[in-house]
């Protein structure tokens, strides 16, 4: 079995491909925020990428955001029933609200992503030191991190693969990483852990299933049903 800093990569890829595409694509931009947040009104539907520096990305309910949102220094929370691209961040977190569309990528990098109840995402969630919490959401590709807890909670649905990438060798994760699948929610695909310096827990819970392979993880199944005569 095995498997907030500042912007400071130690040599490590994993860390590296995530920030240089978020800052790389905001270095390209020719509308981008500094010092400052950007709000986005509730029930606006707005072209274009949403760009910012040392700034949060607020988007209210009902929005519609046809473009990508990306910060450095900065949080992105999308509000109820809007529909938005990919969501970037680096040294923030990600919260998107009840039936939420993504219709790309969901990527942080020092920062939690969480997702409530009837959000879909039509990419991958990737994360980097930080935790995955989703409630009653599909994801329709994989959930990929590199150091940080996953729960799923109240019928999600991973149609792909959940992956603990290695992080380089002599993983500085202390303690074991937790992976949560409760209430009837379901990985169609693998939990694989290809990093042999962390020591991987999958628990499944409440009718929690993973249909198909664990590779390199201890699991724990529990089921708290009594059945009675």
């Amino acid at each position: 079995m095995k498997g907030q800093t500042k912007i400071k990569v130690h040599g490590k890829a994993c860390y590296a491909g995530l920030i240089f595409c978020v800052c790389g694509a905001l270095l390209l931009s020719c509308k981008v925020q500094i010092n400052n947040s950007i709000h986005v009104d509730s029930g606006k539907n707005i072209k274009g990428s949403q760009n910012s520096i040392n700034g949060n990305i607020i988007v209210a309910d009902n929005c519609e955001v046809h473009g990508a949102c990306r910060t450095v220094n900065g949080r992105i929370e999308i509000g109820e029933h809007s529909r938005v691209e990919k969501l970037q961040t680096v040294n923030g977190g990600i919260t998107v609200g009840s039936s939420v569309r993504v219709y790309g990528n969901l990527e942080s990098v020092n920062g939690p992503v969480r997702c409530q109840q009837g959000t879909m995402i039509k990419g991958d969630i990737k994360a980097v030191n930080g935790s995955v919490n989703l409630v009653h959401t599909k994801v329709k590709d994989d959930i990929i991190t590199y150091n940080g807890n996953i729960t799923l909670e109240q019928k999600c649905m991973v149609e792909g693969d959940i992956v603990i990438k290695s992080s380089g060798h002599g993983s500085k994760h202390r303690g074991t990483l937790f992976i949560r699948i409760a209430d009837q929610s379901v990985v169609e695909g693998d939990v694989r852990v290809e990093d042999d310096d962390i020591a991987v827990e999958v628990h499944l819970l409440a009718g929690g299933e993973v249909r198909g392979r664990i590779i390199n993880a201890e699991v724990q199944e529990e089921n708290p049903r009594i059945e009675t005569l």
